[in-house]
């Protein structure tokens, strides 16, 4: 008895550049991957994600119409069980931080080798997130660092109100 292969993890690119979409559906086609749509701008990338409903769409962050945060904010509360990963040039700390707040699964850039990119693709469709160790440790570090302000401005005011509780 044999086991039936499994599916193969279906995956949408976005990306401005046609060439670096071809290079991407390179990389990534094969028996476990499945290219199942492109897109070069936000509203193709809104219109076909929603229709196609990937697996794991590839995002870059810059894009004609409106960024890819912008169109990451709107697909991921309409499409939650596609996994978000962007892929950009951007090394910048903000997009990185904005990114994860807005739902990604993962942010990667482009410089990294294609057997990585195969890796991560399979990463996040098995509930894991895509990024380098540097992201992953700047991520942590920032959220950490806006939950303990966070909990010192709570304790703060709670401290106040009792404060003024006591002078009653």
């Amino acid at each position: 008895m044999t086991n039936a292969p499994a599916a193969p993890i279906r995956v949408m690119l976005v990306d401005d550049h046609a060439l670096v979409r071809s290079a991407i559906r390179q990389a990534l086609e094969g028996p476990e991957v499945e290219v199942v749509a492109e897109a070069g701008d936000a509203t193709d990338a809104i219109d076909g994600a929603i229709r196609t409903r990937p697996d794991v769409l590839l995002l870059d962050i810059d894009l004609p119409g409106m960024s890819g945060l912008a169109v990451l904010a709107e697909l991921a509360p309409r499409l939650p069980a596609t996994r978000i990963v962007m892929l950009t040039v951007s090394g910048a700390e903000r997009d990185l931080y904005e990114a994860i707040a807005r739902g990604a699964a993962g942010y990667l850039t482009k410089d990294l080798r294609p057997d990585a990119l195969h890796r991560a693709v399979h990463a996040v469709c098995a509930g894991e997130l895509a990024m380098s160790r540097r992201f992953a440790a700047l991520a942590v570090a920032h959220f950490s660092a806006s939950a303990r302000r966070r909990s010192e401005e709570h304790t703060s005011e709670l401290q106040s109100r009792l404060h003024l509780v006591c002078r009653l």
